[in-house]
């Protein structure tokens, strides 16, 4: 996560992203509830109408939030009865996708992939309940508020994916990307969308949250489907295998 503007403050902003996050709490509500406690010791539901949380709470983190909702609700059942902390860290939260087990972790801590680095990926979808590790990662969430994203951030947001191993990666931009950057940032396989708080997309969202939830969550759906990191990888290294080939290493 990377936050480097005011904006975060907007409190119009923060109520129709929690508005949003409330909406896709009611609509888990039959698959397990919601809390934003950690604990069943002061048990604190999110439901529709709920407080948007204090200045404290990052905004980012209400964006954090969503994703997690969202990714459960693509899915077909959400085997963890009651999911709490979704405002921090949290997982695993056992769900069935296309009739698989995954696990799902916000904030995690992981050890580092091949190059051994320690990260805190945002959102992760993992293959088994043990703590997160290259070996079980399936796919990554960010959140990028930062104006100042570019070239030096994609690439670094390439270097985790590939580190990790993943079939997908998901970078939300809080505002709104060059075009040039989405498409550098989709050649490496990383799948770039925009919010854009700042631009035409305010208004709309901030009208009706609900456009929020289903933009996220068609986003959060397509970039599963896709596996466009995967797909890069493998075209990649078939392209290096032809170079060695013909040139020599």
């Amino acid at each position: 996560m990377t936050w480097n503007s005011p904006s975060h403050d907007d409190p119009e902003v923060r109520a129709a992203v929690w508005a949003s996050v409330c909406s896709a709490a009611e609509l888990l509500s039959e698959r397990c509830k919601v809390y934003t406690s950690k604990s069943d010791a002061d048990e604190v539901q999110v439901r529709a109408g709920a407080a948007t949380p204090p200045d404290s709470v990052p905004t980012w983190r209400l964006v954090q939030a969503l994703s997690l909702l969202l990714t459960l609700r693509n899915g077909e059942a959400v085997s963890t009865p009651k999911v709490f902390n979704i405002l921090g860290g949290t997982g695993p939260i056992e769900f069935l996708e296309r009739g698989e087990r995954r696990f799902l972790w916000a904030q995690p801590q992981l050890s580092g992939g091949v190059s051994a680095m320690k990260g805190i990926p945002d959102l992760l979808v993992s293959a088994t309940r043990d703590k997160p590790s290259h070996e079980t990662t399936l796919r990554v969430i960010e959140c990028k508020c930062d104006r100042g994203l570019g070239a030096p951030q994609i690439r670094g947001e390439y270097g985790k994916a590939y580190d990790l191993g993943v079939s997908s990666y998901l970078v939300w931009s809080w505002y709104a990307t060059a075009p040039k950057l989405v498409q550098a940032a989709r050649t490496l396989g990383l799948d770039l969308e925009e919010l854009g708080f700042d631009g035409p997309n305010r208004q709309r969202f901030l009208s009706r949250p609900e456009a929020l939830l289903i933009h996220m969550a068609k986003t959060i759906e397509q970039s599963r489907n896709d596996g466009r990191f995967a797909r890069v990888l493998e075209l990649r290294a078939s392209e290096i295998g032809e170079k060695i080939a013909k040139f020599g290493p």
